[in-house]
C-alpha cells in the first residue's frame, strides 16, 4: 500500500467459541468488545460464534474517527452488547415493481451495518413472478416483465452469500393464496386446468384489497404439484430452515367467481360465506404445508417445521385454530392498525393462542404509506399519513405488550420475536426505493437492538434523547 497517514497497523485478537455456528441457526450475536492501547493485543473480542464477531467489528468501526488523514479512537474501552430483540429485518417486495441485484446488495448492506440480520424478500405477488424456477421455467415465462426481469438461482445464491458477508439471514416468501396471478396463468395451455381464479377480475374492489386481482385455484389438485415444485425450486436455493408462505388478505368473492369452486363448496356443504371460504381456505393451507414439508424432504418427519404466515381473518378469534397444524409451528407477522382496537384485540388473541409474533404494524413500519393515491384518484394511498423515523424510533414494543397483553419480561421473550419493517413497490422502484428506506429503517434498528434506555424516562421513546449522540 502506498505510504500515508491513512493506514495503521492494529493488534486485534479475536476469541471465538463456536467458529462453524450458521446465520440460519438464529446465533447468539453477543459479543465483549475491550479496546486498550497499553496492551500488546489493542483490541480484544470475545463472542460465541462469528457473527458476534462481526457486530462487534462493526461496532469498533463506529469508534474510529478519521481527520486529518489520522486515525483515532479510545484508549480505553469495554463494550459488553447484545440486542434486545433476535429478529430485525426489513420485507422488501419485488413484484410490483423489479429491484435490480444490485440494489438488492445495497439494501443488505445497510442492513448489516445497523446490525439488523433479516432480509425478507417477498419476491412474488400477483403482478408478477420474476423468480425463475429451474422445474417450472413458464412460471417466469408467463409472469415475470420481461426475460431480463428474472431472479435467477446464481442470482440468488450470489445475494445470499453476499448477505452472510454482512450478517444477514435471506428469508423467502412465496404469498399465497392470495396475491397470486401472472405466472400461474399457463395452466389451460398444459391442460392442468386453471390454477388461478378471478386474474385481473374488475371491479377489483369487488374481488381482491388491490389490483390486479388473483387467487389461487385451491380446488385444482394439479396446483399442489406446482406448488411443490416451487417449493423444491426455492427451498434448494434458499435454503434457510424459515419459510414465509403469505396468507394474507384472501378475499371470498374471488373464489366466488369460480363455478368450479361454488359447485365444490355445495358438494361439501360449505356456506358461501366467512366461515365457509375459511374451511376452503384451512384445506387450500392443509394441502400446501404438506407441499411445502415434501418438498423439505420432510414428510414423513415428526418434528414441527417452523413457517412465517401474515396475519389475517384466520388468525382472529377461533379461526386460529385453523393454523394448529401438527407439522409447522406458525411464526405469525403481524401487520394490522396498533391504534385499532380491533386489531388490538387480534394480536392479543394471536399471543393467547401461543403463537411467536413478528411485528409489522403498518402505522409505524410500512414505509411506502404518505404518497399519492394510486388506485382511487385523489388524495393519499390507503396507509397514509408518512411514517416518519420518530415514530418508528418511539415504537417500544415491551411497553406495549406489557400494558396491552399483559406480557413481559421471559414470557414475552418467548412471543416476541422482533419486528421488520416493510417496503412494498407500488410507487417505489429502482430510483427511489433506497431514499424510502433509510434512514428511517435504522431508526428500526437502534429501537431492536438497543431498545434504548433514555436519558427522562427508563426505557426512553424520546427522540431528542436519540439524537444526543449525534450532537
Amino acid at each position: 500500500k502506498p505510504k500515508s497517514n491513512c493506514f495503521f497497523k492494529l493488534q486485534m485478537k479475536l476469541d471465538v467459541a463456536n467458529e462453524e455456528k450458521s446465520i440460519d441457526d438464529s446465533p447468539d450475536e453477543s459479543y465483549v468488545l475491550t479496546i486498550d492501547a497499553s496492551a500488546t493485543d489493542m483490541v480484544t473480542i470475545k463472542a460465541d460464534n462469528i457473527w458476534g464477531i462481526r457486530h462487534a467489528v462493526q461496532t469498533f468501526s463506529q469508534l474510529i474517527l478519521l481527520e486529518d488523514k489520522t486515525a483515532k479512537t479510545y484508549s480505553k474501552v469495554i463494550v459488553t452488547d447484545s440486542p434486545a430483540y433476535p429478529w430485525r429485518g426489513l420485507v422488501v417486495d419485488t413484484s410490483r415493481n423489479y429491484i435490480n441485484p444490485d440494489n438488492l446488495k445495497i439494501i443488505i448492506h445497510s442492513l448489516g451495518a445497523a446490525k439488523m440480520n433479516i432480509f425478507h424478500w417477498h419476491i412474488t405477488d400477483t403482478n408478477s413472478f420474476p423468480f425463475k424456477s429451474k422445474t417450472l421455467p413458464k412460471m417466469s415465462e408467463f409472469g415475470a416483465y420481461n426475460n431480463d426481469m428474472v431472479y435467477d438461482a446464481n442470482t440468488i445464491d450470489d445475494i445470499i452469500k453476499f448477505a452472510k458477508t454482512k450478517g444477514v439471514r435471506v428469508i423467502v416468501e412465496l404469498d399465497a393464496p392470495a396475491h397470486s396471478g401472472y405466472g400461474y396463468d399457463w395452466g389451460p395451455d398444459e391442460k392442468l386446468g386453471d390454477l388461478v381464479v378471478c386474474l385481473n377480475a374488475m371491479p377489483w374492489e369487488k374481488y381482491c384489497y388491490q389490483p390486479p386481482c388473483g387467487q389461487m385455484n385451491v380446488i385444482n389438485d394439479n396446483l399442489y404439484d406446482v406448488l411443490e415444485n416451487i417449493y423444491t425450486d426455492l427451498v434448494e436455493v434458499f435454503k434457510d430452515e424459515v419459510f414465509h408462505m403469505g396468507g394474507d388478505e384472501v378475499k371470498g368473492a374471488c373464489w366466488n367467481t369460480s363455478s368450479e369452486i361454488r359447485e365444490y363448496m355445495d358438494a361439501k356443504g360449505w356456506s358461501k360465506d366467512e366461515e365457509g371460504y375459511m374451511k376452503l381456505w384451512y384445506e387450500y393451507q392443509t394441502k400446501a404445508a404438506k407441499a411445502y414439508l415434501k418438498a423439505r424432504g420432510l414428510d414423513n418427519s415428526l418434528k414441527q417445521h417452523k413457517a412465517i404466515v401474515w396475519s389475517s381473518s384466520m388468525t382472529k378469534g377461533e379461526n386460529i385454530k385453523y393454523l394448529n397444524q401438527s407439522n409447522i409451528d406458525y411464526i405469525i407477522q403481524f401487520w394490522g392498525n396498533l391504534s385499532d382496537p380491533l386489531e388490538q384485540e387480534h394480536l392479543r388473541n394471536i399471543v393467547k393462542s401461543g403463537k411467536q409474533v413478528i411485528m409489522s404494524n403498518f402505522d409505524d413500519l410500512y414505509l411506502d404509506c404518505g404518497f399519492a393515491s394510486w388506485v382511487k384518484g385523489k388524495g393519499h394511498n390507503w396507509c397514509a399519513p408518512f411514517k416518519p423515523w420518530q415514530g418508528i424510533y418511539r415504537r417500544n414494543y415491551d411497553e406495549w405488550f406489557e400494558t396491552n397483553a399483559n406480557l413481559s419480561g421471559e414470557a414475552l421473550k418467548e412471543v416476541l420475536l422482533g419486528a421488520e419493517a416493510a417496503i412494498w413497490t407500488e410507487q417505489a422502484g429502482n430510483d427511489n426505493i433506497l431514499t424510502r428506506i433509510f434512514p428511517r429503517t435504522w431508526a428500526l434498528a437502534e429501537r431492536l437492538w438497543t431498545n434504548p434506555l433514555g436519558i427522562k424516562k427508563e426505557k426512553s421513546t424520546d427522540c431528542d434523547s436519540a439524537l444526543i449522540p449525534l450532537l
